[in-house]
């Protein structure tokens, strides 16, 4: 977490270091200097930490086949017809509503989840002692997911989508509320972007400190009851970024948003080591980092059409709209809880 954060703070502040060291501004373009330059630094040093990690990391050996043979098809829950059927459905409203051409990537990914359901259903049948490795595992391991994992899918989902909503609209948003101006390219909008990365350095900072004390939080109420908590802070830190009357004042909102950034780096991962077999910790990890991803794909489908279609470009509605998708994942993150290892989840957070 650390390190995480003091790259992330780096990172967040490093356009806003640069537009004051190259006195750049954007003179008309959508993106100013100081943004392309901070972009080819990041790219830069993303291929050099792949590059020492291939060079430099070793792995024990393992076959694919160990890590998921210990599913089974009685264990998959396979619902094929109603992944494609929602697949369709999605397609259609899509073409009805002539909306944008991501919302069928969605679709497609929901019906061909629901087709290689039926391929596994199928393997499983005819080869029942034979390991499902490939795909078809990875798909097996989503299918026989813990009762917890399930529940905590969907927290994900609500978390991760209010997250992406934030890093695409941060900027316009705080551009158009707070500096009167939400023109890509204009000094006015340039500044406002700079000064967004300074918060989400603040962020970091935030969660960096707030790492420390999870853990006795965690012991005095639970993991899930404290993953709820800093969720639903979150949440109002959300609905109060469109409401502060100024720029500074966003500060406060961000740190708060660090709290509960500190608790969804840590928290999840914990219940799902915790709730798993040892023999499929890694691939259960595998497999919730897909419901990280999946959020961010809906709201790359919908958000677009929301903002214009339903919020008619009113960008300072867009951010109250992640404190509601975060106020949900607060609510079904205390069903967590439930879980009949829900006492050992409570040693396992961030140690």
């Amino acid at each position: 977490m650390l390190f995480i954060g003091a790259g992330a703070i780096f990172a967040s502040c490093l356009p806003w270091l640069l537009t004051r060291l190259t006195s750049s501004s954007a003179q008309g373009l959508d993106v100013g200097p100081s943004w392309r330059l901070a972009f080819l630094v990041g790219a830069v040093v993303f291929l050099m930490a792949v590059a020492w990690t291939l060079a430099r990391t070793r792995e024990t050996g393992s076959s694919h086949a160990d890590v998921v043979q210990g599913v089974t098809i009685e264990e998959c829950r396979l619902r094929p017809g109603l992944w494609v059927a929602a697949g369709v459905a999605v397609a259609a409203v899509a073409a009805i509503l002539d909306v944008r051409r991501e919302v069928y990537l969605l679709a497609g990914v929901l019906a061909l989840y629901g087709v290689l359901q039926r391929a596994v259903f199928i393997r499983g049948r005819r080869d029942p002692l034979r390991p499902l490795t490939g795909v078809l595992g990875i798909v097996a391991s989503i299918a026989a997911m813990p009762a917890i994992m399930r529940r905590l899918a969907l927290v994900q989902f609500f978390t991760w989508f209010a997250l992406f909503t934030l890093w695409v609209y941060a900027v316009p948003s705080i551009a158009a509320h707070q500096y009167g101006n939400a023109r890509p390219g204009s000094p006015v909008y340039e500044a406002a972007a700079d000064w967004v990365g300074v918060l989400f350095g603040v962020q970091d900072a935030v969660a960096i400190g707030a790492a420390m004390f999870l853990p006795w939080f965690v012991r005095q109420i639970g993991v899930a009851r404290c993953h709820a908590a800093c969720l639903a802070i979150g949440a109002l830190c959300f609905a109060s970024m469109s409401l502060v009357p100024g720029g500074g004042m966003l500060v406060l909102p961000w740190a708060g948003v660090g709290l509960a950034w500190a608790s969804i780096l840590s928290a999840p991962y914990a219940i799902v080591a915790a709730a798993s077999p040892a023999d499929r910790v890694g691939v259960n990890l595998g497999v919730h980092n897909i419901f990280l991803v999946l959020p961010q794909l809906v709201g790359a489908s919908l958000l677009g059409v929301v903002v214009q279609r339903g919020f008619e470009g009113r960008m300072h509605l867009v951010l109250p709209l992640a404190g509601l998708s975060f106020f949900i994942a607060a609510v079904l993150a205390l069903r967590l809880r439930s879980d009949r290892r829900g006492g050992e989840l409570q040693c396992n957070i961030l140690h």
